[in-house]
């Protein structure tokens, strides 16, 4: 199978159609787990890249002025990488406990097709932001609905779970947690900057 542009939109909007039929195809791919973790690393190199191309097209609020917070495209992808790899493990980790029989290596290749999905509606929401504005918003929120959409999906087959409802809750639980963790280890940072 030749890689092509049209081959990847096609595969990604089939992803998106039949999410768990997708991953079982994905998964029965044999992709050497050093192509995914350089996958990995593409997909947050591209990521990084539509974000800061995203942000460049906004001007600095004249209200924030030079208070307005600059991050680099090196930070957006270290937090992107980051990010994911704690999605790799917690989908690992947590679906193990809950009696899923998925494999890190396989999480990871999931976690970067979903990636690379994700960069269609990132690159929608760049045109729309140049020829309708009002639209990049509704764009946004739209991935959002789609990552999770897919991660459930993804992660509901890697482990052999059947109820999709169920790990799209457990996804919710869990960020809710981590998200806690994270406002609580921050809070001494936090507080002394006050």
């Amino acid at each position: 199978m030749t890689f092509s542009v049209r081959s990847y939109l096609e595969f990604a909007r089939y992803s998106v159609q039949e999410p768990r039929d997708a991953a079982r195809q994905v998964l029965s791919a044999s992709i050497p787990v050093s192509a995914r973790w350089m996958g990995l690393v593409l997909a947050a190199t591209v990521s990084a890249i539509t974000v800061h191309f995203y942000m460049g097209l906004y001007p600095v609020s004249p209200v924030m002025g030079e208070e307005a917070v600059q991050i680099s495209p090196f930070a957006t992808f270290t937090l992107d990488l980051v990010f994911n790899l704690i999605v790799v493990f917690l989908i690992t980790v947590i679906g193990r406990w809950r009696g899923g029989t998925g494999r890190q290596e396989d999480a990871l290749l999931l976690v970067v097709w979903l990636q690379m999905i994700l960069i269609v509606p990132q690159v929608l929401q760049i045109l729309a932001v140049i020829l309708i504005p009002p639209l990049a918003s509704i764009i946004g929120m739209a991935s959002v609905g789609l990552y999770f959409w897919l991660i459930s999906h993804f992660t509901a087959e890697l482990h052999g779970f059947k109820s999709v409802a169920r790990v799209f809750f457990g996804i919710l639980v869990t960020m809710i947690a981590v998200t806690f963790i994270i406002a609580f280890l921050m809070l001494p940072i936090v507080g002394q900057g006050v």
